[in-house]
């Protein structure tokens, strides 16, 4: 009998620090919301007055929230009465854009010949709202010119009011662009694309989403002499599923992500593509600043009607690490790669004075990164493989959360 009471209780020991841990929520208050609506708080949080919570649920709500790029940093708190406190800093959240994109090449060939700068590079203006509404949707209008000329409009939310959970995302943009299937083979051609897109889906942030993109593409192509082409219009429709488990979007620590998408194209082009990704994080030991192994799986695939200028390619806005300038077009490809993660400095916060409260608690943080990757492109039943490894270094700034550096 006394054997039996002490088996019970060791089975009963995990449970009872459990409870003890866990909390009745009895209130929820927000504080530093400035344009923010509550309830766009409170839909990451996940738990409402009443639940019952243990500390892991606070620190799985204040990485969702952390997700929400128009937010300095985020705190969730509660006392042993329940009350729960999520105190935040907001962002400024109209900013004028002005950036350098690398999009037809990268730095390291512009560096090296400084003449190519508006052949490789593209420079965007305009204005970026990423609070619009104070629901945390985004909503951006640039003009660019260099590699490509044009204007682009850009709007997305996470979740568009309380009672529907609905994420919707439309694009627009009108460009005159490199003809990468030309530029593959050295030669300089352009084309005119215009494209509408609306993607409708399930909230965004959740574990599971299911959603659709439906887009309207035409491009008008042009031989390398300059001698006009026939446009191309086409329709496409796309689902895709996603399974989210991470716990950070924007650099996680744990967890896992998949994605999988069809893309069916119809109208003077028909032709079906597919993409699937993989991705997997795990923390080496159980700390807050472990070192984390971070495993990436890409495959994708087109039909051999897929038009050139609807194939995959690298080299130029998405390159393998280790291949500058290298340039390649695929209609099927394999792709692996393993980072270790580490921490470099501790991520802390600043205040910048001069913003007033949308100055307050700036993040920052420097990591570094060590990766192998290994890629199989295929086109036109040739295969090609690649392999490389490097190391690199993510910084943690304000508004774009992530940047990173890396050599190859």
């Amino acid at each position: 009998m006394t054997l039996r009471i002490w088996v019970s209780l060791f089975l009963l020991f995990p449970a009872l620090l459990r409870a003890e841990d866990s909390v009745i929520v009895s209130a929820i208050r927000i504080e530093g919301a400035l344009r923010t609506r509550e309830w766009v708080i409170r839909r990451e949080l996940r738990f409402n007055v009443g639940d019952t919570l243990a500390q892991t649920d606070l620190a799985s709500a204040e990485n969702r929230l952390h997700n929400l790029i128009f937010l300095n940093s985020v705190h969730v708190t509660a006392d042993s009465a329940g009350a729960v406190t999520v105190d935040l800093r907001e962002t400024w959240p109209i900013l004028p854009v002005g950036s350098v994109e690398f999009n037809e090449g990268t730095f390291s060939e512009v560096a090296s010949d400084p003449s190519t700068f508006f052949d490789k590079a593209t420079l965007y203006a305009g204005l970026a709202h990423f609070n619009f509404r104070g629901a945390g949707d985004r909503l951006l209008l640039f003009g660019q010119f260099g590699a490509s000329d044009g204007f682009s409009l850009y709007y997305d939310s996470r979740w568009l009011a309380p009672r529907l959970p609905i994420a919707v995302r439309v694009r627009w943009n009108n460009l005159r662009i490199s003809d990468r299937e030309w530029a593959v083979h050295d030669t300089t051609a352009y084309m005119r694309s215009q494209q509408h897109e609306l993607d409708v889906s399930t909230r965004a942030g959740a574990p599971r989403r299911l959603g659709l993109t439906a887009a309207y593409w035409r491009i008008r192509k042009e031989h390398p002499g300059g001698t006009q082409r026939k446009a191309s219009a086409t329709v496409w429709l796309s689902p895709y599923v996603v399974l989210d488990h991470r716990d950070v979007e924007w650099y996680p620590t744990r967890g896992t992500y998949v994605r999988a998408t069809t893309n069916w194209a119809g109208g003077d082009e028909q032709f079906l593509r597919s993409q699937f990704e993989l991705r997997g994080y795990l923390p080496l030991r159980d700390a807050p600043r472990a070192p984390t192994l971070a495993l990436r799986f890409h495959a994708a695939t087109a039909t051999s009607s897929t038009p050139g200028w609807a194939g995959y390619f690298t080299g130029f806005g998405t390159v393998l690490r280790g291949y500058t300038g290298v340039k390649t077009l695929s209609k099927d490809y394999l792709l692996g790669d393993v980072e270790l993660r580490f921490p470099i400095t501790r991520e802390t916060t600043y205040d910048v004075p001069l913003l007033g409260r949308y100055g307050q608690r700036w993040p920052f943080g420097i990591y570094g990164m060590l990766f192998a990757q290994r890629a199989e492109l295929q086109y036109n039943g040739l295969r090609d493989e690649r392999a490389a490894a490097g190391g690199g270094l993510f910084f943690r700034v304000p508004y774009v959360q992530i940047v990173e550096a890396t050599a190859a």
